[in-house]
């Protein structure tokens, strides 16, 4: 039984293997097709059409079936599995990912791995002679998990490093807008302070979007879906609303700043106060053990002597 679905799940897996590649060549002849369908006559054109309608209307059940068949690819945006992709893409685009890799090339990476992971465990269970179906299980999971993980790995350390980067970004903006520039141009003379890190990265495309005509709200909103944070939400917000009520736009990012700083100076304290919590673990299970050993081997050795 256990080789049985071994043998499943290594088929699924071909299977899969060998859709990805006929997808690719399925999207090929597609695109012959359709360029073969501009070289076609007006003509034959019309008459190919008259004799299918002439036919769909004497099938009605075959109309409705064409009709539900040319659906099928469309999927609608309340749709699970859109709503995966739109989260895988959100994921790609948070970690700092920039072309090469889609939702739908994440999505596949996930099965692959999943069914790689689990027939590899399954295998090395039938060779020690085990039970093998707990081990394909694990084996999917892991494997299934274990991209997500890596690139959600990726996200928070691109966020802490955008995250101690920030209050100087605002210090610098605070100056050049309080100076007199324009936020455009404050953000084009700060970058180069940022180079070679996350942040400046973000900051040189946004000044390129906004160079090429993008509105300044919809630039700072895709710079705080691409990165996730609620620090640079809040900011982006307060950015927002100073500009459509008219006000100073420097008092605005010098109150965001100082907040932002208290918020750093929060967290540093509730990171110090559970420093002595997980300290628990190491010193009841390896520190105290050691000292005991240390303190009372001698001891024991004369008693026993």
């Amino acid at each position: 039984m256990n080789e049985l679905l071994l043998y499943l799940f290594g088929g699924g897996s071909a299977g899969l293997l060998v859709w990805s590649f006929m997808g690719s060549d399925d999207k090929a002849k597609s695109q012959s097709v359709d360029d073969s369908k501009n070289t076609v006559k007006d003509a034959d054109v019309v008459d190919a059409g008259s004799g299918l309608k002439k036919t769909l209307d004497k099938c009605p059940n075959l109309s409705a079936s064409v009709e539900k068949a040319m659906k099928l690819h469309e999927i609608e945006e309340n749709h699970p599995w859109k709503k995966m992709l739109v989260s895988f893409d959100l994921l790609l685009l948070r970690s700092g990912h920039r072309g090469g890799l889609t939702a739908q090339d994440l999505a596949n990476l996930i099965v692959y791995s999943a069914f790689l992971t689990s027939i590899g465990l399954g295998l090395y269970a039938v060779s020690l002679e085990i039970t093998a179906l707990p081990f394909v299980y694990i084996g999917f999971l892991f494997g299934g998990v274990m991209p997500w993980l890596i690139f959600k790995s990726k996200v928070q350390t691109r966020q802490k490093k955008i995250r101690k980067d920030l209050p100087y970004l605002l210090d610098l903006l605070t100056l050049c807008v309080e100076s007199g520039m324009d936020f455009t141009t404050a953000m084009f003379r700060v970058g180069p302070n940022f180079q070679d890190t996350e942040l400046g990265g973000e900051i040189s495309l946004l000044v390129t979007e906004l160079r090429m005509g993008k509105g300044r709200e919809d630039g700072l909103r895709d710079l705080s879906r691409r990165v996730g944070l609620i620090e640079l939400s809040t900011v982006v917000n307060s950015i927002i609303q100073s500009d459509k009520l008219g006000s100073g736009m420097g008092p605005a990012l010098r109150i965001q700043s100082e907040d932002m700083r208290k918020h750093r100076m929060l967290q540093a304290e509730e990171a110090g106060m559970k420093a002595p919590v997980k300290l628990v673990f190491p010193l009841v299970f390896f520190i105290f053990p050691t000292t005991f050993l240390v303190l009372l081997a001698p001891m024991f050795i004369k008693m026993m002597s």
